[in-house]
């Protein structure tokens, strides 16, 4: 017979929490990077067992204060004047994640500190939507009824994750409508939804004036 599962859910969801804000998207990733054993991270990650002996180990690594990945005290981390960059919102509102060792520059803290996840827009496929530099800060991935008529990240049971607006269809509670940015709506099984908390913005570089400008700065001096 199968072993009962012996983990802690919310210890495994903080783990999952403090994967997603070392910028690890994907268990696989964060697997691959740190050399852990496959089987036994996921284990860990889905509670089926117990890792009181490698919070500390974890806690370093993802950069999170031990007591809160333990017991969920105090803030997740000790200094949050940054946050990294989770992932990228592609064309039609498509997260790509962030593969290891292509991390992006970490983002400023928005006015209110919490734990967002971090993504940020790398051009301007979605425009007039949103704007290459602008970082969306979402609140932790929940129950997507809870984000139902909120800016928010789908995640799908295809393993697919949409910025889009959330609608829930009739009939089978667990489908809903993505309304997308500058596509058609899709309609997908979503697990889980974080809802957006802040809209911010990268500093851009100003562009190099051009010859062109020059002369036309000219002409009107």
């Amino acid at each position: 017979m199968p072993r009962p599962p012996s983990g802690d859910p919310q210890m495994a969801a903080r783990l999952r929490r403090a994967r997603e804000h070392a910028g690890f998207a994907t268990s696989a990733a964060a697997i691959e990077a740190h050399g852990f054993s496959a089987p036994t991270y996921w284990s860990h990650e889905n509670a089926q067992r117990a890792f009181d002996k490698k919070i500390r180990e974890y806690a370093a690594l993802y950069s999170v204060r031990e007591q809160w990945l333990r017991y969920a005290t105090g803030p997740m981390c000790e200094h949050e004047e940054s946050l990294p960059v989770t992932g990228y919102i592609g064309p039609q509102g498509l997260v790509i994640p962030i593969k290891a060792g292509q991390e992006a520059p970490p983002v400023a803290m928005p006015p209110v500190p919490g734990d967002y996840l971090v993504y940020e827009v790398p051009d301007d496929a979605n425009y007039p939507a949103m704007l290459r530099g602008d970082v969306l800060y979402m609140h932790p991935f929940g129950p997507p009824a809870l984000a139902v008529g909120e800016r928010c990240l789908a995640r799908c049971n295809s393993g697919a994750e949409y910025y889009c607006v959330l609608d829930r269809r009739t009939g089978d509670g667990s489908m809903f409508t993505l309304n997308r940015l500058n596509a058609p709506p899709l309609y997908e099984h979503v697990t889980e939804a974080a809802p957006l908390a802040w809209l911010g913005r990268r500093p851009q570089p100003r562009p190099a004036m051009t010859a062109a400008d020059q002369q036309r700065k000219r002409r009107r001096n």
